[in-house]
């Protein structure tokens, strides 16, 4: 069951994201905020994280830096879901390796639609690396 890690300080501004995932038969961890979602990220290893930006104690950019920076969470895809957005936001958040940046006011078709899209990515680059290492070992 794939596994998705949300981390959002204000869970019930998302609650509808978290039960259509839950509908969509996905296995969701959530977390409260950025330091307790870095935790979970690294001992739960998901395959999609989603993340708010505005949280206390560690933002969402500092939590992105770190799972970057880490070899066992580098490649987990990660989406920025956030209800404040500007073009500065957005460019940074790419700059720093977030797969995906969309908004609390994205429709339930647009939120499935990035998520599904994130994890065919990643299915695909596994599939490709996997196909490489054979070959190398052959």
């Amino acid at each position: 069951m794939t596994k998705i890690l949300v981390i959002q300080s204000e869970l019930s501004n998302n609650n509808i994201f978290i039960k259509l995932l839950e509908l969509e038969g996905f296995n969701i961890i959530v977390s409260e905020n950025a330091v307790v979602g870095l935790c979970k990220a690294q001992s739960e290893l998901p395959d999609l994280i989603i993340s708010d930006i505005i949280m206390p104690e560690l933002d969402g950019y500092s939590l992105l830096k770190a799972l970057r920076e880490s070899p066992i969470t580098a490649i987990i895809p990660f989406i920025f879901l956030t209800s404040e957005v500007s073009q500065s936001q957005i460019r940074k958040a790419m700059e720093m390796g977030a797969d995906d940046f969309i908004t609390n006011s994205c429709t339930q078709e647009e939120f499935l639609k990035a998520i599904t899209v994130r994890l065919e990515r990643q299915a695909f680059l596994k599939q490709w690396y996997a196909a490489r290492t054979v070959k190398k070992l052959e």
